[in-house]
């Protein structure tokens, strides 16, 4: 038997995914160039997890930094 580590996960399947995905870049790429010059030259996001272990695990992603026992900050020059 195999046994479950974490969470479970739901996820789509491929063939139901890509209706999905043409449907959302399709508007993307039509407003794309627009939007970058509106982007802040530095991005800083600050997440906070229900669950102590899973920001201790996120918080080894480089440029991350765990602040507390759930919040890891990420601050980066790119949105990439």
């Amino acid at each position: 038997m195999i046994g479950l580590v974490g969470a479970p996960v739901l996820d789509l399947h491929p063939e139901l995914r890509r209706p999905i995905r043409e449907g959302v870049t399709k508007p993307c790429k039509a407003t794309c160039h627009c939007a970058r010059s509106a982007w802040p030259a530095h991005f800083a996001v600050e997440i906070q997890y229900r669950r102590a272990y899973e920001a201790y695990h996120f918080g080894f992603y480089p440029g991350a930094v765990q602040k507390d026992d759930v919040t890891v900050r990420f601050e980066n020059d790119s949105l990439l």
